[in-house]
This record gives structure tokens, C-alpha cells and sequence, in this order.
């Protein structure tokens, strides 16, 4: 079994992930019924909404947590050898490293797509307020 800190950290990522998931499947339901992406334009195929946010939240859940779990990791390892503070989070490094690769893909997202819609900014925020401020304060909660 993990020492305690290393276990706070990864329930921490977990914690972040599922959060980001949760925040990902609303924002992207209510695109979808506002008819905001590709998807809300693809002709009727009689798929219920609720189906489609079932889908919708067991994909972002294995995706995001799996993401949580491994930056949940990473944060533990930067907290022993680098443990400044600043931004108002407990971590300054972790939480600027998440901050610069979120905003490096979306400058990627950007010049491949074009114009960014705000469902993807709005995933992208919560992105990084779970994964850049959550995840620091809940892993060092306890100590």
C-alpha cells in the first residue's frame, strides 16, 4: 500500500478528474441542445438526450480521471523537489505547467480549427481551475 501522501495525492487527481468530467458533460449538453457544435447540426437521428449524456459522462469519466490519477502523480513528485507557492496554489510549478498546456492546446486547437466556440474555452477553464488549483489544495489538504 502507498504511503498516505502519495494515496491524498491520487484521490486528489481523482477527485479533479471526475470534476472536469462532470463540468465537460454539462457544458457539452448544453451545446449540444442549443445546437452550438457539428453534432447539434447532423440531421435527427432520434438518439434520446439522455442516452447521449450517459455516453457522454462514461467517456469523460475514463478519460478525465485517468488524466486526474497521472497529474495526481506528477504533483506528488513536484511537491518533494519543488514545493514553492504562488497564484494561489500551494504548488507554483505544477499549477503553471498546467495553466501552459492547457493554453498550448488551444493555441494548437486554434490554428487547426480556427475560430474556438465557447464550449471549448468553457472545458478548457475547467480544465484548468480542477486540474491547476483543485488537485494542489486537495493533495496537500492533510498536511
Amino acid at each position: 500500500m502507498p504511503p498516505d501522501d502519495v494515496m491524498q495525492a491520487l484521490v486528489a487527481g481523482l477527485i479533479a478528474g471526475s470534476t472536469t468530467a462532470f463540468a465537460c458533460t454539462t457544458v457539452l449538453l448544453v451545446a449540444l441542445r442549443r445546437g452550438a457544435l457539428v453534432f447539434g447540426r447532423m440531421p435527427a437521428v432520434g438518439i434520446p438526450m439522455p442516452l447521449v449524456g450517459m455516453a457522454l459522462m462514461n467517456g469523460f469519466l475514463l478519460g478525465w480521471t485517468a488524466l486526474g490519477l497521472a497529474l495526481g502523480a506528477a504533483a506528488h513528485a513536484l511537491e518533494g523537489s519543488r514545493p514553492a507557492d504562488g497564484l494561489a496554489s500551494p504548488n507554483l510549478l505544477f499549477t503553471s505547467v498546467v495553466i501552459g498546456s492547457v493554453g498550448m492546446l488551444l493555441g494548437v486547437a486554434a490554428f487547426v480549427r480556427g475560430r474556438l466556440g465557447w464550449p471549448v474555452l468553457a472545458m478548457a477553464g475547467s480544465a484548468v481551475v480542477a486540474f491547476g488549483w483543485l488537485l494542489p489544495w486537495l493533495a496537500l489538504s492533510g498536511r
